[in-house]
């Protein structure tokens, strides 16, 4: 499948970009998996979804930077998971605040494939840090992944502590789009990065009642 997203800080530029498929080299894993299409579908079609394909995308994120680490803090506090679009929002954030991601114990990963997630490098990243911030737009598709994926069944409820808080929707937006800004005031309550906040402080303009301008008497 192939998407567009049109966003307001984009929409009044464009770029024309030369995409060479034949540079592009994925590592293909060794072992196989039964996940081609066939017509008419038999009844295992289900069952190939669940026993083969799924663990097929496993096997290529393992062996394809599809998802990167981008910042590694050696002293773990915060590790922030940026979807998408929102991994740039995200540098430019710390930039702004001129501050360096792992001099202040937080680190990057880089998602680019948003479903399904790459667990094992998920449970990996996440390991050590204290809190998560996950930075995606609209509804919370990683969070709600995550939770599932690092949160141990009933079974298991005594490990709980050891896991990192998780955060997403209850600091960001699910409504339209965000920028670096946004990302910065959620940030900053989790971690300390002198936020400056410049939108809120603006001084609200004397309201002006409506009425025709000279130019329009009738």
């Amino acid at each position: 499948f192939v998407a567009v997203k049109i966003i307001t800080n984009l929409a009044d530029a464009y770029q024309t970009i030369n995409v060479d498929l034949d540079n592009w080299l994925p590592i293909v894993p060794k072992k196989t998996f039964d996940v081609s299409a066939r017509w008419p579908e038999d009844v295992e079609a289900e069952d190939r979804i669940f026993d083969q394909k799924l663990p097929a995308i496993q096997e290529f994120l393992k062996h394809n930077r599809i998802n990167e680490v981008t910042h590694k803090a050696s002293k773990k506090k915060l590790g922030i998971i940026a979807v998408g679009k929102s991994w740039v929002d995200t540098l430019t954030a710390f930039q702004k605040h001129n501050v360096v991601p792992e001099k202040i114990g937080v680190s990057i990963l880089k998602i680019g494939m948003a479903w399904p997630l790459q667990e094992e490098l998920l449970i990996d990243f996440c390991s050590g840090h204290k809190e998560i911030l996950v930075i995606e737009e609209k509804s919370g598709l990683v969070e709600n992944q995550l939770y599932k994926l690092l949160y141990p069944q009933e079974e298991n409820r005594g490990y709980a502590h050891f896991l990192p808080a998780i955060h997403g929707k209850n600091l960001l937006t699910p409504c339209m789009d965000f920028d670096g800004y946004d990302i910065a005031k959620a940030i900053s309550t989790l971690i300390d990065i002198n936020f400056v906040n410049n939108y809120d402080t603006i001084p609200q303009l004397e309201g002006r009642t409506p009425f025709f301008c000279s130019g329009c008497p009738h």
